[in-house]
């Protein structure tokens, strides 16, 4: 998710004592290709490209993600110094995090923000099964579904995914399932009731990159 470059030079300004009179008069790329390359143990570990005249880079991170451009992470800026892969400790298992990341070299950052990424710690680590982490409503015939991990999906998805309506177990029909992208899907049902609350669950035919298949949900 790219941000504006008012942004993360409000974010540079927390981790650096002085800005150069050259400061905004060009900026570096954009850091691409950011990942969660492991979750562990109240850890995440980051991956991303290097940033062409980079020296250093700044992780920006919180526990809810930044959509509007005045939102800001809530967590304090971590200088990550000229690395390309950085583990932020100290976390919260079972907590969802959201990340950042943003280069500069003294006189110059990045012009936008990396695209955000998330991920959760877990005692288990990269090897605990993947999850349902949210089930978010577009409208009234189609909800898009996010796992914790990247995912393998199943061929025939409508098939392994089924829905019911909790007060009378009642199936809500599924009309097409798509990836959006690693770890989710956009789903479309027949017309769900307004103010129902459905269940669903989804085969062990989901898995993730490594094989886990995905915990009864």
């Amino acid at each position: 998710m790219k941000k504006i470059f008012a942004f993360a030079l409000t974010a540079l300004l927390l981790v650096l004592n002085a800005v150069p009179a050259t400061f905004a008069q060009s900026a570096l790329p954009a850091v691409e290709n950011l990942k969660v390359e492991k979750v562990a143990n109240k850890t995440v570990t980051l991956k991303w490209d290097a940033v062409t005249g980079a020296t250093a880079y700044t992780v920006l991170y919180g526990t809810t993600p930044v959509v509007e451009e005045t939102d800001e992470y809530n967590r304090p800026p971590i200088q990550a110094e000229n690395v390309t892969q950085y583990t932020v400790n100290n976390l919260t298992n079972g907590t969802k995090y959201y990340f950042n990341v943003f280069a500069s070299n003294g006189q110059q950052i990045s012009q936008t923000l990396s695209d955000e990424v998330s991920g959760t710690p877990t005692a288990e680590g990269t090897n605990a099964a993947p999850t349902i982490n949210a089930s978010t409503g577009v409208s009234s015939t189609e909800f898009k579904l996010e796992f914790s991990k990247e995912m393998n999906f199943p061929a025939n998805l409508a098939a392994e995914i089924n829905i019911v309506k909790s007060f009378d177990e009642s199936k809500l029909n599924i009309t097409n399932v798509t990836a959006v992208n690693g770890n989710t899907l956009k789903v479309t049902t027949s017309p769900q009731d307004e103010g129902a609350e459905y269940r669903i669950t989804v085969s062990d035919k989901f898995t993730d990159k490594a094989g886990v298949p995905v915990s009864p949900t």
